[in-house]
């Protein structure tokens, strides 16, 4: 058997490069695009993943008598179709899943709404050309697109992985709101505003947000829409949310008419100082303390300095008494390390512009009487409460 081991990156480069379909290897080895199989050993493995991303490559234990070589035992290569990697909060990798079909132009727009603009005539709305509090999604719309990732392929690679309820926002911002609107400079929500129709010269107004959103990107996916349909039983389907996974930009291509997560540090500020006539929600998760993310203290902080109102959004049915007062707990730890900021420019922003001259236990007191009485409204619509049991278990007791 012939290996690999000496083939020269460049020269392994051209040849993926080249050739769509087979791609053959120097050395009598072969990775093809349709999922035939090839051995390579792990130096060229390694290549391989720098150079095709989109392909997977596994390991396999090695039959007595097989070859080996310096580079360690021959492994398996399976070229299967573009996959983006399945993370933990941590970082760390689990699996792969499959890029996510991106739903049709009649459901997702590929562009924005087209616009006349003097000077520049007709041109499609990006997320540069629009203020913040306007770029928002309906509560119906939100559900709709939710319902499209969960019938995917990669939603159930996701779900087969984490379990259904472990599915996190970060994963549907990393496996299907960014690469759906890569390339258009414009938000989920400014693309779906295209559906709106109207005439070119004279297009619907774009509308401010009625609710501003907060949630935690490591909070799970069934808890978020739960929250939604809880909103959905007191205000209208066509209640105009700014929440900033569907509001924002994600990409950061830099393609015309785009804006870089600099340009949109402080469009939650912008968008909370505009006074959405229903206020602010922060969405609970059970799988993660939403006041360990520093945003969401800074959100709810901020929208109670400028009189707007403030709801906790909870899910009783799935919440075990015990994290009440882990919750809380975690709003002195969130202060104390800042580990709720992924992102070091959010921390150096937050710390030296929003917060440069705010006392943090203030902060941190705001939060703590926000969700003593978010407690007290789910113990008047769960009564009686007892702490000891489970939020089901309170609900059929009631």
């Amino acid at each position: 058997m012939r290996h690999a081991s000496g083939v020269k990156h460049k020269e392994l480069q051209e040849k993926i490069l080249l050739q769509r379909g087979v791609v053959s290897a120097p050395g009598g080895f072969a990775i093809s695009a349709i999922g035939e199989v090839a051995q390579l050993d792990f130096a060229v493995q390694r290549r391989i993943r720098g150079l095709l991303p989109g392909y997977h490559v596994t390991h396999s234990a090695v039959k007595d008598g097989d070859d080996k070589s310096a580079d360690g035992p021959v492994g398996r290569v399976v070229a299967h179709q573009p996959f983006l990697e399945i993370r933990d909060s941590h970082g760390h990798v689990l699996e792969h899943a499959p890029l996510a079909v991106r739903p049709p132009p009649s459901v997702l727009p590929t562009r924005g709404r087209m616009t006349w603009i003097s000077g520049a005539g007709s041109v499609p709305l990006t997320q540069a050309r629009v203020r913040p509090p306007c770029c928002t999604i309906t509560i119906e719309c939100a559900l709709a697109l939710m319902d499209c990732v969960r019938t995917t392929t990669t939603w159930r690679a996701l779900a087969d992985v984490k379990g259904a309820t472990g599915v996190t926002m970060r994963d549907v911002a990393t496996h299907f709101l960014r690469p759906w609107t890569q390339g258009t400079g414009c938000s989920i929500a400014l693309l779906l505003l295209a559906l709106d129709g109207g005439d070119v010269y004279d297009p619907p107004p774009l509308k401010p947000a009625d609710a501003f959103v907060s949630f935690a990107w490591d909070g799970a996916v069934s808890d978020f829409l739960e929250s939604l349909h809880q909103m959905a039983r007191v205000v209208p389907l066509s209640t105009r949310i700014w929440v900033s996974c569907f509001s924002l930009y994600l990409p950061e291509d830099a393609v015309v008419g785009s804006l870089m997560h600099a340009e949109q540090i402080d469009a939650a500020s912008t968008v909370i100082e505009s006074r959405p006539r229903l206020g602010l929600f922060v969405v609970h998760s059970s799988a993660v303390n939403v006041y360990s993310r520093l945003w969401v203290l800074y959100e709810l902080w901020f929208a109670q300095q400028l009189k707007v109102k403030c709801q906790g959004l909870i899910d009783a049915t799935r919440w075990p008494a015990e994290l009440f007062s882990l919750e809380a707990a975690a709003i002195d730890k969130a202060l104390e390390t800042l580990a709720g900021v992924s992102r070091w420019q959010d921390r150096v922003f937050l710390l030296r512009n929003r917060l440069a001259n705010v006392e943090l236990s203030a902060v941190a007191q705001s939060a703590r009487t926000f969700f003593e009485q978010t407690l007290e409204d789910l113990r008047a619509s769960h009564a009686p409460m007892d702490l000891g049991r489970t939020g089901k278990e309170m609900m059929a007791a009631g």
